[in-house]
């Protein structure tokens, strides 16, 4: 036991020497090391010798990345360092200035930096006979010594002169401080006179200052005015006490002498003073005259300025020159602010209220509301901050909101019409209540297993006469639970309903970057950083994001957002644009009209036009241009205000003001008339989405958002997504896509879904092909890459899509998959120098289709050609190559020419199969030496599954179901919803867990009804419009409503109005769209619409033509009405029309079995 502790006693005894030994500090060994502290930050020294900084020391952390902008702020107090007669050159780490300092630099030591400086330099050319014969070149701020002085035979040097006029001569005697020219004067000599050369000596401060040779023939001249520090010249004189001045302009008979007299400078005082306190002095030359300093501010004043008094009589006059100190008086007036007291929208009263001061109560007649109790006032439309108007004071202009509460709370109800889920969103439809302000509905999401429920955004609620809808945007898939109260209330109602998650398929998802596509995540939900903007018709130039206001302002600064950002768009969106001419001249070339609306021009003739004013408040800023083409000499455009004339032009932009009356003279044509086609073009009523924007989601809320006679171009931007929007009119490309011919890879990410594209319609077409009557592209794509359009519909259009402008232009990646192509003329699309995919879409009724050319590739896959004239073409490039077109289970129905008599295209078997050989013209869409032969069987460069042997994607089927998915589910969310404007309402029924985008479910008729038209705008229509839950038509037929000269009886109900149609119709157009929800006899009460025998047919979106009427109406009168029934019609999407000549429908009664 004793050994055992001697042994632990042992060991602790060498612990503790182990320990000690290990310390830093050992007071009787200086020579132990001691842990120094590390050392966190450095000196660095900065030598500038500027005027006003010789040295400066600034500590900066270890490993610092010093930079210019770091020795702007930290040295040179933001202010830019000046040495008089140098020039900043560059930083240097030693002081001979031989080794340079890059920045950015690291600090990684105690450091000293030197600036150099370099003497500026400063040239005096020398001018004899107004040639140059000399420059010389000396320091800046020197006086030059070595003076030349020229010579010419027969004549005699009189000086050098300031001017080539020769009215003052040049001092050499200043310092030269600027390039400086000098002009030498020549006096030929006589023979007749003899001329005698005379000294002119200058003396300043007695001492000789400068001596000039004049000859006895010619005028003296005065030099130049020599200058003093705090001082002025006062003038030359005869005598040194200054009292006669020398007379300039006259000869000299002897030498002479002139004195110049120096006059100092005083410095007066100009007090500022400010509610009786001096607010600041400045100090002014006797010399100088006076200017203010700043306007100074007062919180809630208005600044009135400077008087001579502090009783405000006489104001101070600046830019004289003081003669002695003075005091000035700055007066301020107190602000008045309008204080506006709203209900709801409703203007109630104005009020003008000083700074810091109360705004009155209103009288109670003017806060009175049938059914509400007045409560108080808010300084919010919600009512979330109610204030006291004794307490409130105003300190800028104010909107005071009332606050009210609902009278008979246990009357009221909520009868909810319509609710559905859709892809990534929701709506609710519900009747609105009697007596209740869209202000007191309150709607809330809650999905099912959260926790609490989400209130949306009052944007989002929109009413129109009898109804009001909300819609919910960024949902995850899943099912949900929307709940309606009336606010202050507990009358609610809720819906549940189910969410599903958009179609992510193609190119634009496949090349995408790491962050998802627009402001939207993967799932559908709204990114957490993301900011969002509503904006309607009525705010469209005044909606406000940072420090930009309007729409096109905003769009126009996209580039500088630092968040992703969604822009929701509210009803329709007007525009006006220039009117329609019915005989504006144009030159045409001989036996080719270009449309009955213009007429052969004669020389000096002008085109002249000026903007339509149906559309209430233009879209501010907007571009609006002609491009003038070079067979044109000259040009005048005239505008309200001003003119300008322009000659010599070739292909001239000039931008047309937005209020202007326009024209442009068309004179001294380069050929004589009827030989050449002048083919101006236009860029009217489009919105450049700026540069560089990325992270933006452009979205129609529900299913009325609309973009009415304008257009926008994405330039050169990535990430961006467009979707559920109506393009409507556009005089130009409605929504287009433009990159950089130079860096097309950079401009990718393209998510263009869900959209309807209406015909476009160009008043004012100028181009000599009369091709853009009814506007350009749909959606154009050039120098871009990474691009997704699917679930779109277009309607009627003229020129769809091009996918590149021209055979050089390059972009790839495109896909093109689910989009309805109805009764479209060309380009669905036109593709050049592109490999494309396109599957699943629907094309009826359309004329060139899928037309590819210039070394393009284009895989079509279970697509559905019916009734087209030219499923595909191809044609080869200016270079000689063909394009490459692969067929995989694509369907032709009644097409005329299926494979199309020229062009390359390969029917194939298999979905990896290829043809043995290529034709050699075949160049198999070379992209930045990438062969896109095979690119759809390459995984690398498509999204392609190696082991299925199928197109990687979310949804595909077979042609036949692609034609009914089309139908169904592309355009925009279906609905029959209209708020403000007037939208278009398209798609089709609620989508379903599996494929494609959905609409959502249109608003169904619930009960038996009379259907009229009397609320709708009388007016022969340009496009499909839709009004409570009832949709008229407009693609290609003729549809107008029109006025009874007296009113009719139907059913009970008073009919004001009718709509006439243009035979021929379809379920598609020329008809009266409404869905039913249960089996019913539908009578229609028709008129005839010309002399013979005219028949009402019922049809439906899947099966077309139902029935037709047996009862004929065959007299032209429009009083003249009979009617039909139509049995046991089954419930769905129904039409009525007319599919032989057109009618006039009056009314539709429906009425459930």
């Amino acid at each position: 036991m004793k050994n055992i502790k001697k042994i632990l006693f042992t060991l602790l005894i060498m612990v503790v020497f182990t320990i000690l030994s290990s310390c830093s500090i050992n007071i009787d060994n200086p020579n132990i090391n001691v842990d120094e502290p590390e050392i966190t930050e450095y000196t660095v020294s900065f030598v500038v010798n500027s005027d006003n900084i010789t040295t400066k020391e600034i500590k900066y952390e270890k490993g610092k990345k010093l930079s210019e902008d770091d020795i702007k702020k930290d040295v040179f107090e933001n202010k830019i360092p000046t040495k008089t007669g140098y020039t900043m050159e560059n930083w240097y780490s030693d002081k001979d200035y031989s080794t340079s300092v890059g920045l950015p630099t690291i600090v990684s030591q105690d450091t000293t930096l030197y600036l150099k400086w370099v003497k500026n330099t400063v040239s005096l050319s020398y001018y004899v006979d107004n040639k140059l014969k000399e420059t010389i070149t000396i320091d800046e701020g020197e006086i030059l010594t070595d003076i030349y002085t020229p010579t010419k035979n027969g004549y005699t040097f009189d000086g050098w002169y300031t001017d080539n006029t020769y009215t003052t001569k040049f001092n050499f005697n200043n310092k030269l401080t600027a390039n400086t020219s000098v002009y030498g004067k020549f006096v030929q000599n006589s023979s007749d006179e003899p001329i005698t050369t005379y000294t002119l000596n200058y003396y300043l401060d007695g001492s000789l200052h400068h001596t000039d040779t004049v000859l006895s023939n010619l005028n003296t001249v005065a030099i130049a005015n020599p200058s003093k520090e705090n001082h002025t010249f006062d003038g030359w004189y005869t005598d040194n006490t200054y009292t006669t001045k020398f007379t300039f302009g006259s000869k000299l008979t002897a030498n002479t002498n002139v004195y110049g007299k120096f006059v100092p400078i005083t410095t007066y005082s100009l007090n500022y003073y400010v509610d009786g306190s001096l607010h600041q002095t400045a100090s002014f030359a006797s010399n100088v005259n006076t200017t203010a300093i700043t306007t100074p501010t007062k919180t809630g004043y208005t600044f009135d300025g400077w008087y001579t008094t502090n009783t405000y009589t006489t104001r101070f006059t600046f830019g004289n020159k003081l003669t002695t100190n003075t005091n000035i008086y700055g007066k301020f007036d107190i602000n008045t602010y309008k204080v506006e007291f709203y209900d709801g929208s409703t203007l109630l009263a104005t009020q003008q209220v000083e700074y810091n001061d109360y705004a009155e109560e209103l009288l109670s007649t003017d806060t009175n509301k049938e059914n509400y109790t007045f409560v108080g006032w808010c300084t919010d439309s919600a009512c979330t901050n109610q204030i006291s108007l004794s307490t409130y004071k105003i300190t800028q202009a104010t909107k005071l909101y009332a606050k009210y509460t609902l009278d008979n709370i246990d009357s009221l109800s909520l009868n909810v019409t319509a609710f559905s889920g859709y892809n990534e969103g929701a709506y609710i439809e519900f009747d609105r209540t009697e007596g209740v302000d869209l202000s007191n509905y309150e709607v809330y999401y809650q999905k099912s297993g959260a926790s609490t429920p989400t209130k949306i955004d009052s944007e989002l609620i929109r009413e129109n006469t009898t109804t009001i809808r909300a819609d919910i945007l960024g949902l995850t898939q899943g099912t949900y639970t929307i709940t309606i109260k009336l606010t202050g209330t507990d009358v609610s109602e809720e819906k549940s309903v189910t969410v599903y998650q958009a179609d992510r398929s193609g190119y634009a998802h496949f090349v995408a970057d790491t962050d998802a596509i627009g402001a939207y995540n993967e799932d559908g939900s709204l990114k957490s950083n993301a900011d969002v903007i509503y904006v309607s018709n009525e705010t469209k130039n005044t909606v406000t994001y940072g420090s930009y206001t309007g729409l096109v302002q905003i769009l126009s600064n996209a580039n500088k957002f630092t968040n992703p950002v969604v822009i929701r768009i509210l009803d329709k969106i007007s525009t006006n644009q220039w009117k329609a001419k019915s005989d504006a001249p144009r030159i045409y070339e001989s036996g080719n009209n270009y449309g009955t609306n213009y007429t052969e021009a004669t020389f000096n003739s002008y085109i002249t036009n000026e903007l339509e004013t149906t559309y209430g408040d233009n879209l501010v800023g907007l571009t609006n241009k002609i491009m003038i083409q070079q067979e044109l000499k000259q040009i005048t455009y005239s505008y309200t205000t001003t003119q300008t004339g322009l000659s010599s032009v070739s292909k001239t932009e000039k931008t047309l003001e937005e209020d202007a009356t326009t024209s442009y003279n068309r004179n001294d044509f380069s050929e004589a008339k009827g030989k050449t086609v002048y083919d101006d073009d236009s860029y009217f009523n489009m919105l450049d989405i700026s540069e560089s924007t990325k992270g933006l989601t452009l979205e129609g809320v529900g299913s009325s958002a609309e973009i009415f006679q304008w257009g926008m171009t994405f330039k050169k931007c990535t990430n961006v997504e467009i979707k559920n929007l109506t393009f409507t009119s556009a005089p130009e490309d409605a929504c287009s896509i433009e990159g950089n011919k130079d860096s097309v890879a950079n401009y990718k990410n393209y998510w263009i879904h869900n959209n309807t594209f209406n015909r476009g319609l160009n008043n004012w077409d100028l181009t000599g092909e009369k091709d853009k009557y009814a506007g350009d592209g749909a959606m154009d794509l050039k120098y871009c890459q990474g691009v997704t359009a699917s679930y779109n519909k277009f309607n009627n259009c003229k020129k769809t899509g091009l996918v590149g402008g021209g055979d050089s232009n390059i972009q790839y990646n495109i896909t093109f998959h689910h989009n309805y192509y109805n009764q479209v003329e060309s380009r669905l699309p036109l593709g050049r120098q592109a490999n494309m995919h396109m599957y699943n879409n629907y094309y009826y009724d359309c004329d060139v289709t899928v037309d590819i050319r210039a070394n393009a590739y284009a895989f079509l896959e279970a697509n559905y050609f019916e009734n087209s004239q030219k499923p595909r073409t191809t044609v080869k490039s200016d270079n000689g190559y063909y394009p490459f077109v692969k067929s995989y289970n694509d369907v032709y129905d009644s097409c005329s020419d299926p494979a199309s008599n020229y062009g390359t295209a390969f029917i194939a078997s298999s979905r990896d199969s290829y043809p043995d050989t290529y034709d050699s013209t075949v160049n198999g869409c070379n992209i930045n030496g990438t062969s896109y032969l095979k690119f759809d069987t390459d995984s690398t460069l498509f999204y392609y599954n190696t082991s299925t042997k199928k197109s990687n994607v979310t949804y595909l089927t077979d042609a036949a179901t692609a034609k009914t998915d089309c139908i169904s589910n592309s355009g925009v969310l279906s609905g029959t919803f209209v708020g403000n404007g007037s939208g278009s309402s398209s798609g089709g029924s609620t989508g379903g867990s599996t494929g494609g985008e959905s609409g959502g479910s249109s608003t169904p008729i619930t009960g038996s009804t009379t259907i009229t038209f009397n609320n709708f705008t009388t007016e022969t229509l340009s496009t499909t419009t839709t009004l409570n839950g009832i949709t008229l038509i407009k693609n290609t037929k003729t549809v107008a409503v029109q006025e009874f000269s007296e009113a009719k009886t139907i059913n009970g109900q008073a009919i004001n109005k009718y709509v006439s149609f243009g035979g021929g119709a379809s379920y598609t157009d020329g008809c009266v769209q409404f869905t039913t929800t249960a089996t019913a006899n539908i009578t229609v009460y028709y008129a005839s619409g010309g002399s013979s025998e005219r028949f009402a047919a019922i049809f439906n979106d899947t099966e077309g033509k139902l029935d037709e009427a047996t009862t004929p109406t065959v007299i032209k009168d429009a009083n003249t009405i009979v009617s039909y029934t139509f049995n046991n019609i089954e419930a769905g999407n129904l039409a009525i029309g007319s599919s032989s000549s057109g009618i006039n429908i009056v009314a539709i009664v429906i009425e459930y079995i």
